[in-house]
């Protein structure tokens, strides 16, 4: 018996590692790196769920072709027809990060921004945020039990920026977030925050 369980928990293993695999496709673009160079060539990479750490990156020279594999950590950004994608790792509820998803930045900076994932059943629920004061890799979703509701994560957050965080503090009716608000209202108040924590810090 034991031994069965063994075979089910290994086959599962494997079926999930080669779900993940096979969404990796080819697509035409450029690698941006954090030391300011970039690459142009082919990318395989998952638009629609995790990556590997090492992504790889082809270069066609005449008939020939070669490719190397780089960290994820050293590449800022791709640049895929003609859309921007971060690898981000995703946060959830049960502090279960969803690692090395490729996200698309719709307001913001790096430093505090709103971000959706490249691919996504429903894009007008999955809006995640890059908080000031987080690893710089990490998004919370802004519709999860923690970050759609007031809390003390927002006042630690926003520290940095006394006016933001006073308004927030003192329960402002724009600066707030309720348990009753729709989606699109409670994007409305991240935008807010973003625009005065960027005007201010």
């Amino acid at each position: 018996m034991k031994n069965m369980v063994k075979s089910f928990f290994f086959i599962g293993l494997f079926l999930v590692s080669f779900n993940s695999v096979s969404q990796v496709k080819e697509y035409s673009g450029t690698a941006y790196f954090k030391g300011g160079d970039s690459m142009v060539g082919l990318i395989s990479v998952n638009l629609k769920g995790s990556n590997p750490i090492l992504i790889k990156i082809a270069q066609k020279t005449g008939r020939n072709s070669s490719g190397v594999k780089i960290n994820s950590n050293l590449i800022d950004k791709l640049l895929i027809n003609e859309t921007v994608y971060y690898f981000m790792d995703l946060k959830e509820d049960n502090d279960k990060l969803l690692e090395n998803r490729l996200m698309t930045r719709v307001s913001g900076t790096a430093n505090f921004g709103l971000y959706i994932p490249a691919v996504s059943p429903n894009k007008d629920t999955a809006y995640y945020a890059k908080l000031p004061n987080e690893n710089n890799f990490t998004l919370v979703n802004v519709s999860s039990k923690i970050y759609s509701v007031r809390g003390t994560w927002q006042l630690y957050s926003f520290s940095k920026c006394k006016s933001l965080y006073s308004k927030i503090k003192a329960n402002e009716p724009i600066y707030t977030l309720t348990a009753e608000m729709t989606l699109s209202q409670r994007l409305e108040v991240w935008k807010i925050w973003i625009e005065e924590f960027r005007a201010c810090v």
